[in-house]
Formats: C-alpha cells, structure tokens, sequence
C-alpha cells in the first residue's frame, strides 16, 4: 500500500529533498566548524572505485573551510543598513510559513532595495530564496545571475541556481551548477546533498557514489543513508543468485522467477500504462524506463528492504516500484497498477496531494483485461475493495464532507491522531470521487479532476488547486450527485 511509502520515505525525506538551503542552515552564518586539510592534486573529484562495499568503516578526513565566508555582511556597511538587513532576514524567517502572505511580500521589498545597497550577494540570496517560495523562478534566476557577476565566488547561489532548475522540472541542467558550487569549495554540505540527490532521482547512480562518500564526511544523515542503499541496489542489485529481466518501450521488469514471468508484469505495465495516457494525453515521457522489481517470495521482498506491512511499495527516491509473487497473480497485478500510478505520476508532481494521489491509483488499480477487437486493453471496473465499505459509509451516513477530504493534510488522511481509524474509509472516499468525477459522464466534473491536475503540475499548492476547480463547482450538489451515483454503483 502506498501508506508505507508515504510514512517510511515521503515523512522522513520529502521535507529534504524539497527544501531550499537555508531551511538546511542557519539564518546567516553556518555553524559548523571546518577543520583544514591539505588538498592533494587530483584529489578531486573523487571516484567512484573509492567507495569500496567491502570496507566496514570509510576513512574520515578532516574538511576544509570554505574559501570564503559569502553569507557574512561586508564590514564597511553602515549600522543603518545592517539593522535594514536584520530585520529583512527577520521577516524572511517568518514567511516560511507560506500562509504568512504579507510577511512575505514585505520582505521580498525590503531585499530588494538591499540589493542596491549591498552589491556582494547577501540581499540576493535571501531573495533568490523567496522567490523560489513564490515559485517565481525567472526572478530567482535574474537575482542570481546578478549577484554571481558580482562575486563569481558565491558558490551558495550556484546551488540555488540549481535548485531553480530542478524546481522547473529541469533536474539534467541543474548538474552543472551544483558541480561549480563543488568546483569552489567541495565540501559544501548542502551542494553535496543536492548533486547526490538528483543524480540519484536521475537514475545516474554512479556518479552519485562519489559525493554520497564526501558527504557522509559530515556525518551520516537519514538522507545520505537511504541515497546511498539506493545507489548500491541500483548498481548491485538484488541479492538474487539468478535473476531476469524483461523490457519493453517504457518498462524494465527483473525478477528472480523467470524471463516470461517478467514478461506478463512488463505486458501488463504497458497496457495499464496507455490508460493512464489516455487520462494525462498532454504530458511526456520520462527519458529512463522505470524500474519494477517483482520477488518470488515475501521474505526475499522484505529482505530487499520493503516496508514490513506492504505488498507493494514504490521508493521515490529511487524511482522504483518493488512486489512480490502473490498466491493469487491478479493480487500481485493489482498491486503493480496501484503503485505503478505512483512511479508514473511522481516524474511530473513531486508533492502531491493524498486524497488525489492515492485515489487515482486505486482508480486504475481496479482496471481489468479485455479484448477489443485483436488489442488487448485494460478497462476501468469499480474497486471492489473499496465501494463495499463506501456503501456502508454511505448508508450510515458516518463520512466527512468531500471538500474537507480534498483538503487533507497527508497525516488527517491517514488519521494518524486517531491511530488510523479513518484511514480505509479515507481511501475509498478518494478513490469514489476520482471514479465519479471520471466515469459518471459529467464534463463538469471530469474537467475539474484534470484541471487540478494541471493546476498541480503548474506549481499551485493544494488549497489553490482545489479552489480554481472543485472549489468552483456547488460543492453541495456535487455531493450529492457523487454520494447518488456512488450508493448506484454499491448495489
């Protein structure tokens, strides 16, 4: 289930793979204490060979101090504009919260007449930050740029450069930023751990090798550990004593069973694929083939690191999907199509709402084969694991209001105060809208589900996607037209 993914990989590292640098830092200065080393010639960079599995314990060197302190104020500025700059950083400090709209606006005026007044950078990089929270990205770039031409030794906003990149959905472009932030000064603990992770997300997991190493030079972090159990498994792979793989246009499927084994998930990915093609017509494929790993057993599926109470689990870090051989190979199926929607949908939205994510996946987990003509295809049938329990619901009239469904944070959709009391009923509420909003033939409705789709890919938060589309219908008669045609379709 992609509950398990959500608590034990989105919980601990979503809030780091999407944060920006000074979430990471502190407020002006970093803290740490570097120690000198020596840089030998051709040290740097490092390769790949040097991170040997076989060593128990990496060898720890001493880390330089950066080359220069770019976040300290120059020494010539007046008190006046260092107490004008204080309280800027204080208001920038306060809108993080994103809720804090004024706050926020106030502090990207008084950064930018900073800009004027402090010509080395400091204004800009706080302001870079916050039009990065505003998802203004040409603004971010052009504050950036400005600030290198100035100090082309600022290897922060080289990173912010690429993080600008990435946040564009340009993830191959941000590599050469983040390698001339490196280039300066190597050990640049937040650089490191972004060049390890979008490698890592680009599938360039040998290249990620080497500053995973140099970043666990600051210690092991969570982060740092998981991008590195997904580098060793991508290059190593499952501890199979014989394994196989099958791949077709968009797939690669390896198992430990058998090459025709593979054959009938990487068949069934395609079909169910087009499907969701069929539902997102506008966007394109990734340039890598994702990566499903089929077990023949449970225990070889938990060995490999899955999480304890799932059948199913796509790791987004690594971008791969991982089961195992069910008694019943429609329940295993089943599965795939589920999480599958996951690993699709996660190349084009990196947060996603829950009620949406998990309610189209189990939309198209539900979907059966069917011949048209001489094509196989699969056709969306209603879940029968969730429109049981829903028509209970239903009928008792024990459920929350939609819009207040659609507007839950991950841990309200899980229930988590409540222990998960909530969190199947949860479920199948999600997944009823998708289906209604899709098969009840409404165009209304069908145009919201995509429109907040594209809302969602256009950078909107939850609150604004919902609110230029279902929050524009009647929200009550779309409740009752769902909870109608739902009650139809229980029987």
């Amino acid at each position: 289930m992609r509950v398990t993914v959500l608590f034990f990989s989105a919980l601990l590292w979503a809030m780091v793979l999407t944060c920006n640098a000074v979430a990471l830092q502190g407020p002006l200065v970093r803290t740490v204490q570097l120690v000198q080393l020596q840089r030998l010639e051709g040290e740097f960079p490092i390769s790949a060979d040097e991170l040997d599995e076989e060593d128990e314990e990496e060898e720890e060197i001493e880390i330089p101090p950066p080359p220069s302190q770019n976040l300290e104020l120059p020494a010539e500025l007046s008190d006046e504009v260092e107490a004008d700059f204080q309280e800027a950083l204080d208001l920038y400090q306060r809108s993080k919260i994103a809720s804090q709209s004024k706050t926020r606006k106030k502090a990207i005026r008084d950064f930018r007449k900073l800009t004027k007044k402090i010509p080395t950078g400091q204004a800009h990089y706080y302001l870079c930050i916050l039009y990065q929270w505003d998802k203004d990205y040409k603004k971010a770039r052009k504050v950036i740029k400005q600030a290198l031409d100035a100090n082309p030794g600022f290897y922060e906003l080289y990173v912010e450069l690429g993080d600008v990149e990435v946040h564009e959905k340009k993830k191959p472009k941000a590599i050469p930023h983040y390698e001339k932030a490196l280039e300066i000064y190597p050990f640049f603990v937040y650089g490191l751990d972004r060049m390890m992770t979008v490698l890592v997300q680009l599938g360039r997991f040998e290249e990620a090798v080497p500053y995973i190493k140099r970043a666990k030079q600051h210690g092991a972090s969570p982060l740092r550990l998981e991008c590195e159990k997904v580098a060793r498994f991508a290059i190593d792979g499952p501890d199979w004593g014989t394994g196989y793989r099958y791949e077709t246009e968009n797939y690669v499927v390896h198992s430990d069973v058998s090459t025709q084994f593979a054959k009938q998930f990487s068949d069934t990915a395609e079909l169910i694929r087009d499907l969701y093609d069929v539902m997102f017509p506008e966007i394109s494929k990734p340039d890598r083939k994702y990566d499903v790993y089929v077990f023949k057993d449970r225990a070889g599926y938990l060995a490999a690191g899955a999480p304890p109470s799932s059948a199913g689990v796509y790791m987004s870090l690594a971008r791969k999907l991982m089961l195992y051989r069910t008694e019943k190979i429609e329940d295993a199926l089943m599965t795939m199509k589920h999480e599958g929607f996951h690993q699709y949908c996660h190349e084009y939205l990196d947060n996603i709402p829950s009620w949406f994510n998990e309610g189209l996946a189990d939309y198209f987990a539900a979907s059966e084969l069917v011949m048209v003509g001489s094509k196989r295809k699969m056709r969306i049938i209603p879940n029968r694991k969730r429109i049981q329990y829903l028509g209970r619901a239903l009928r008792g009239g024990s459920y929350p209001p939609l819009s207040s469904l659609m507007n839950m944070t991950q841990r309200e959709m899980y229930d988590v105060e409540n222990g998960g009391k909530s969190q199947f009923l949860h479920y199948c509420m999600a997944w009823s809208i998708c289906y209604f909003s899709i098969q009840s033939g409404q165009p209304k409705y069908q145009s919201a589900l995509k429109n907040y789709f594209k809302a969602l890919r256009k950078g909107e938060s939850q609150l604004e996607a919902y609110q230029g589309t279902y929050g524009k219908l009647n929200m009550q008669r779309f409740q009752k037209d769902w909870r109608d045609y739902m009650l139809k379709v229980s029987r």
